[in-house]
């Protein structure tokens, strides 16, 4: 997903919200339907991590086209009052698919095996191939003097503001990736917990994830305070991994 950020922003600038998500997710749902009919685990023979990697690769590729187009739909269609709680409506999508997919896929994979998972998921990207067509639009045109506004200055990639604004988002999610990567490995493995207790912890915490976004997206709507308000949640997140490290090293000296 990293490596089609920028070249699914440019088609975006191009092309648009609509015609990129519609491109984004209909290749993807093609995609997956394909590996659930090759690159799936059979009685015969079990794909190699090559092929896997590589499949999995294509699939982020593909699903990148989602973040830009989707973010730039947001801050056409809604003014500077009520961006932070349109945004925070749309951010709740990736707690939302995470704590599903948690619930569902392991349970899926286990009764039916790993076709019916990439199948399952080609199906709910086309359904939201189906969403973008039938709802999605392109915003109204700016005005002359917003749009002048919008395009004096550096262009993206020379301007250190946005390179410094990326920088720190990517420190910020590297918590959020770290958890939902190894969270399931280190409640399985180190902590003994079976699938139905594993994935019930991390659907609660993508559940909590998907109330605070939407609350914290009001919130800053009404008060201005996006900035205090960012800096108090990345101390907040430094001293619950804090927590959670001392805990887990006296929990490793436990018998």
């Amino acid at each position: 997903m990293a490596l089609s950020e920028l070249p699914w922003g440019v088609l975006t600038d191009r092309w648009g919200d609509r015609r990129v998500l519609l491109t984004g997710l209909g290749a993807t749902a093609a995609w997956l339907f394909i590996m659930a009919m090759l690159v799936v685990p059979t009685k015969m023979a079990v794909p190699g991590v090559t092929l896997l990697s590589a499949s999995l690769l294509v699939a982020g590729l593909l699903g990148g086209s989602v973040n830009g187009s989707s973010g730039r739909a947001i801050m056409g269609w809604f003014g500077e009052g009520e961006r932070g709680f349109a945004m925070s409506i749309r951010q709740t999508a990736v707690p939302l698919g995470g704590g599903l997919g948690a619930l569902i896929l392991p349970s899926l994979a286990l009764a039916f095996g790993f076709a019916a998972v990439f199948g399952l998921l080609a199906v709910v990207s086309a359904l939201s191939a189906w969403f973008a067509w039938r709802w999605l639009h392109e915003p109204p045109a700016e005005s002359g003097g917003h749009a002048a506004a919008a395009a004096s200055g550096p262009a993206p990639l020379r301007n250190i503001e946005v390179w410094r604004m990326s920088t720190a988002i990517g420190l910020l999610c590297f918590p959020q990736v770290a958890v939902l990567t190894f969270a399931s490995v280190f409640l399985h493995d180190f902590a003994g917990m079976g699938t139905f207790v594993t994935s019930a912890s991390l659907a609660a915490v993508q559940a909590g994830a998907m109330a605070m976004r939407v609350w914290s997206g009001r919130f800053t709507d009404r008060h201005g305070n996006r900035r205090p308000f960012l800096k108090l949640c990345s101390a907040l997140s430094a001293f619950a991994f804090l927590a959670l490290w001392l805990l887990v090293i006296g929990a490793a000296g436990a018998p």
